[in-house]
Parts: structure tokens; C-alpha cells; sequence
């Protein structure tokens, strides 16, 4: 008949006295409180490590998961400038823009891209971060000149919403086809002046006049 410990029904591991964490768990409850800053349960007695695993699970994996998704956000940033610097030698993506995404990550709201002074794209996402980091890739085959973006988070899904259909009628983004149909607004306003938003630039400033996309744009043109 195999032993159990007490009061929880888990059979003993070989070697490991009823009623004491098993070593599983002991590894994994040291590496829960050490990541955490939590002191250490009392490895004696299984109930109370096995409450410990419990209670501070949830906010390790939060934790943890916000590191991998960090990571991969750097990740992906770090390879797109790769593909970057192939096609265009210098032009790299800011660590500024890199942070800015990181930052955006879950929160919702409204993008704006900008090429220069241009207002070129107004899009909206329940996850800015991720959002703002394809929509960039996506534009730049519109409009290479394409160099900052700015937010305006919003409260809740139905003011995002409303509130980009508004811009996008109100501002006549180059790259937006749906709800810009040429006339104008008149039964509300936004009240909002994007141009005067912060803006996050895309490219590093260590970058090269023969580099900048913007330049290149300029240059073409003439």
C-alpha cells in the first residue's frame, strides 16, 4: 500500500517522509520565492508548501509571462531591424519606439503614423502594442516616409471606436480608405489636435541623411 501525505491525498514520492514537501516541490516553491521576493515556506510540512505553490502561482506566471513578452517584443524588434538594415544599410528602429511598444502592450486606444508633419494612418487596437508594431510594418510598403506614432489610450472599446471614426473624418489620413469619404463633419467634433500629440520616432537619430527613409522619399520625388 503506498503512503499518502496528509490531508491532501498526493501519494509520497520514494524517499520522502509523509507529510514533508516532495522535492519537486520544494525546487519549484525556492524558485517561486526567490523570483517573487517571498520568503520560503516551511518545507516540513507539505500542506503548507503546497498552499504556498497555490497562493503565489498566479502571480509568478504574471510575472513571467511579462518577461517573455518583453523578451519577444525586443525579439521581434531586433529582427526587423535586421531585415531593415538589409534593404535600407543604417536605418535601424529607436530604442525609444522599442520601450514604447513594450509599454503599449494590452492597453487600448487610438494610433496615429505620421510621415514628417503628414498624418498618414489612424487605426485603433484593444492591444496597442502589438497593433502598432504590424501596423508600421504594414504602412512602410505604403509609404516608406513613414517615421513616428503617437496614441491617445481610451476608457473603454466604445469610446475607441467612436473616437476613430471621428479622427479619420476629421483629419483625412492619405492611407485610410474606410469612413474617409472627402466630406466633412458636422455633427461633433473631437476636439483633439493630433498634430500636438507626443510622438514616438521609429528610427534611431544616429541614422544617416543617405539612410533616412523620409530622404530617400524626398529624393525619389525630385
Amino acid at each position: 500500500m503506498r503512503k499518502y501525505a496528509l490531508g491532501l491525498g498526493r501519494p509520497a514520492e520514494k524517499g520522502n517522509p509523509v507529510g514533508k514537501a516532495t522535492e519537486n516541490m520544494i525546487r519549484y516553491a525556492s524558485k517561486i520565492a526567490d523570483f517573487l521576493g517571498v520568503p520560503k515556506p516551511n518545507f516540513d510540512d507539505f500542506d503548507s508548501t503546497f498552499s504556498f505553490i497555490g497562493n503565489h502561482k498566479p502571480a509568478y506566471n504574471a510575472q513571467v509571462n511579462l518577461e517573455l513578452s518583453e523578451a519577444h517584443k525586443r525579439h521581434r524588434v531586433e529582427f526587423e531591424n535586421k531585415k531593415m538594415l538589409e534593404s535600407h544599410p543604417g536605418l535601424i528602429f529607436s530604442a525609444s519606439y522599442s520601450d514604447f511598444l513594450i509599454s503599449m502592450e494590452g492597453k487600448q486606444g487610438i494610433y496615429i503614423l505620421f510621415a514628417g508633419e503628414s498624418i498618414e494612418y489612424i487605426g485603433k487596437s484593444k492591444n496597442l502594442g502589438s497593433r502598432i508594431f504590424g501596423s508600421v510594418n504594414e504602412r512602410r510598403i505604403q509609404n516608406l516616409a513613414i517615421n513616428s506614432v503617437a496614441v491617445i489610450e481610451t476608457k473603454t472599446l466604445v469610446d475607441m471606436n467612436a473616437l476613430e471614426l471621428v479622427l479619420i473624418a476629421e483629419n483625412r489620413p492619405k492611407l485610410n480608405t474606410e469612413s474617409n469619404n472627402g466630406d466633412s463633419l458636422t455633427i461633433f467634433a473631437s476636439g483633439i489636435d493630433i498634430k500636438k500629440l507626443e510622438r514616438i520616432s521609429l528610427y534611431s537619430p544616429q541614422i544617416s541623411k543617405a539612410a533616412d527613409p523620409a530622404a530617400q522619399m524626398t529624393r525619389q520625388e525630385q
